[in-house]
């Protein structure tokens, strides 16, 4: 992914994604114009000025890799490693810099997504596909002041297509392995004031045994997902404009069973239907000649699921999440800019455990919050950063943290270095606190963490290389005691290493880019390892382009030995080798091997993962 290129689209969606008050997302694409990123301080700022880290997957990205899901997407950038309990379709869990999957605030079109009733509050991405995606962000680091709870690992937004053309069509139809079908096809038009974009996909797939087939399991066991997206945005006057996103999501995915017998996993008759639901609506106003923008946002997020056994109901959940959010930039002078935010956020569950173990959990808590960041540039080459942020949790009261960043660059060197210093906290889940094995008295997991970073250009701009230190340790974190049979603020963990990104254009028909992390993830209590954070991840992409209309590619990810529940995974290398053919200038054949060398591995303990297997389709854009 090389940040150094724009495409003409960047503009326009940074202009569109600073109205968000949740913001997570970057202008990073391909020109010589400067880049724009906003989730970094939620102001869109040139990314050459940031103080933070931040990756951006850009359109370009996603189909040069031909990934499915989005979770195989993100597990190519820094400090992310991933956990998926089968094929696609089944749990999928993702860390930041070794931090817990509920410790990263995941957003899609700046709408949080995390499942409220799953019990730490984190969000499964194992059904989330890639399709009709515009851009992913990631920013690394605790971000509760400008985010709030959950982001103690860092903050990830995925932002759907939008309409940038009087009228555009796409769509994409493929086929492969595993009795794989996909298709995909997405409308929009704009006119003077008004735009609209409407995409929808699917996916249908025979899959494999989630429990591992090397284990003598061999019941395959499919998925299915439909999402539809519709926005729509209106600007009657210059300094007024409105917007809106409707999301919704069904999937369905077999899965297998714990044997206590034997100890592992096998072949079972289990069944999840999930049901999500998202959508926002807002108005932007800019007064003072521009200088004041002012925008309220209000967003909701429904996640139903329901689980079979032997197809009997087992199991019921539902997921409310609703989310006011104000924020003003004032821009006081050329060189100093103030965020003031409010944030109002009420959640609440509904749990149902059928059976003869039957249980019921309803639940309800709200957590309300406001921030203030001061941005400015006392020199041409220096931009600095502070903000503080409050939130008051009706269980366990307020809760106050920091964040202060900076970037200094050496003019005629290419020669830039970052730091930051942040906090983050994640309020207790409303599982944690109110179920049968939940305490009311439970403190916020609290968070701080730093970053220092320098990064340089070689060879112009056609080469770059940069070096990330950073260290997080988190203080109350909550686990479950095997003493009280109750959650509690009972662990402390520490998490530090190294990032580094290296990308090169030793011709115009030749890139490369690669980035390994080394992460040392600790529990402070015992002095063990966390389970599943290996410590050494490397991600590879080299890309040829013999002619102008055919592009090929390689892929590779080692991950290295991590620890699971009583085991040691082996480390494990794949190789995936693509190639694209623009048959016209709006038709594009393409094809992908994935796992070429067929490589052997687990995830999670007891978990299958895919053999060798291949891929082809056809995709227009008109």
């Amino acid at each position: 992914m090389r940040p150094n290129k724009f495409h003409p689209k960047a503009l326009l969606a940074a202009a569109l994604i600073s109205s968000m008050p949740i913001n997570a997302s970057a202008g990073e694409e391909e020109t010589d114009t400067e880049e724009v990123v906003v989730i970094g301080n939620r102001t869109p700022t040139p990314l050459s000025e940031t103080g933070t880290s931040i990756t951006l997957l850009t359109e370009e990205d996603i189909l040069k890799t031909q990934k499915v899901s989005v979770v195989e997407l993100l597990r190519s950038t820094p400090g992310i490693t991933i956990s998926r309990s089968g094929s696609i379709g089944t749990v999928a869990s993702l860390r930041i810099r070794g931090a817990e999957p509920g410790q990263t605030l995941v957003f899609i079109d700046g709408i949080k997504i995390n499942d409220l009733s799953l019990p730490t509050g984190s969000f499964n991405f194992g059904a989330l596909t890639s399709d009709n995606i515009e851009r992913i962000e990631i920013l690394r680091g605790p971000q509760s002041t400008l985010y709030g709870s959950d982001a103690i690992g860092g903050v990830i937004n995925i932002i759907t297509k939008k309409a940038d053309a009087p009228f555009s069509a796409s769509g994409s139809l493929e086929g492969g392995s595993f009795g794989t079908f996909r298709g995909n096809a997405n409308v929009g038009f704009r006119t003077g004031i008004f735009s609209a974009n409407f995409s929808a996909s699917g996916i249908r797939t025979n899959g494999f045994s989630a429990a591992d087939e090397d284990a003598g399991n061999t019941e395959s066991d499919p998925f299915h997902t439909f999402v539809f997206t519709g926005n729509f945005g209106l600007k009657p006057t210059e300094n007024l404009w409105f917007d809106g996103i409707i999301r919704r999501a069904d999937s369905r995915v077999e899965y297998d069973a714990f044997d206590f017998n034997t100890g592992g996993f096998v072949d079972g008759d289990g069944l999840n239907e999930t049901e999500d639901l998202q959508g926002s609506l807002a108005a932007t106003w800019a007064v003072l000649g521009g200088k004041v923008e002012n925008t309220a946002r209000v967003s909701w997020s429904n996640i139903d699921r329901v689980d079979f056994e032997f197809g009997t109901m087992s199991f019921i959940s539902e997921s409310r999440n609703r989310t006011i959010d104000l924020l003003s930039t004032i821009k006081l002078h050329e060189k100093i800019t103030v965020l003031v935010g409010g944030q109002f956020q009420s959640g609440s569950i509904v749990t149902e455990l059928l059976g003869p173990f039957a249980s019921f959990l309803a639940a309800e808590a709200d957590i309300n919050g406001v921030f203030m960041e001061f941005l400015a540039a006392p020199a041409s080459n220096l931009n600095i950063t502070f903000g503080v942020r409050h939130d008051d949790h009706e269980t366990f009261g307020g809760h106050t943290t920091f964040r202060i960043t900076a970037n200094f660059r050496i003019p005629g060197t290419g020669t830039t270095f970052r730091a930051n210093w942040g906090e983050g906290f994640k309020a207790p889940s409303l599982f944690q606190l109110f179920s049968a094995f939940g305490d009311p008295d439970l403190l916020p997991e609290d968070a701080s963490g730093w970053e220092v970073g320098v990064e340089q250009a070689i060879i112009k701009d056609n080469t770059s290389l940069s070096v990330t230190w950073f260290k997080r340790t988190t203080q109350n974190q909550i686990d479950f005691s095997l003493v009280s049979f109750t959650y509690g603020n009972i662990t402390a963990t520490r998490a530090q290493g190294v990032e580094i990104i290296f990308s090169a254009r030793p011709l115009q028909s030749v890139s490369l880019d690669a980035n390994y992390t080394h992460i040392d993830a600790i529990n402070q209590n015992t002095g063990g390892l966390l389970l599943r954070r290996p410590r050494n991840i490397f991600n590879a992409i080299v890309t040829f382009d013999p002619t102008a209309r055919v592009s090929l590619s390689a892929g590779i990810n080692f991950t290295g030995q991590q620890l699971d529940t009583g085991v040691t995974l082996p480390s494990f290398t794949v190789v995936d080798i693509r190639a694209t053919y623009d048959v016209y200038d709006t038709i594009t054949l393409y094809a992908r091997i994935e796992n070429v060398l067929d490589e052997t591995y687990q995830e999670v303990f007891g978990f299958g993962t895919a053999d060798i297997s291949a891929y082809a389709g056809v995709r227009g854009n008109f």
